[in-house]
């Protein structure tokens, strides 16, 4: 699957969920030269095989990225002033990017 050109803004994630991949991170997706910007929770999550190519990822509640698995290519990515205005405390997990 590819995600691709998209806007995705203001969607209401739970805590370590994604607005994009939501509670399990896609495995096989390439996620590509998308804005992706002040959701609640975390901007994108990857699983394994997942590529995230050229994507804006700023203004999100808990983090811009996470991620579990192998082989997650992150490439191109701009990250910028993730973790702030959620009210989650920054230093239990936030910021630009996490992996498990």
């Amino acid at each position: 699957m590819t995600i691709e050109g998209l806007t995705v803004e203001k969607y209401a994630a739970p805590v370590q969920y994604g607005a994009i991949g939501h509670n399990t991170p896609p495995v096989g997706w390439t996620i590509q030269d998308n804005e992706v910007r002040l959701n609640y929770g975390v901007g994108i999550l990857a699983g394994t095989d997942t590529k995230l190519l050229g994507n804006h990822v700023h203004d999100n509640g808990e983090m811009g990225l996470g991620g579990s698995g192998d082989n997650i290519l992150v490439e191109g990515n701009e990250l910028a002033a993730n973790g702030f205005f959620s009210g989650i405390d920054p230093f239990w997990e936030g910021g630009g990017a996490n992996s498990r």
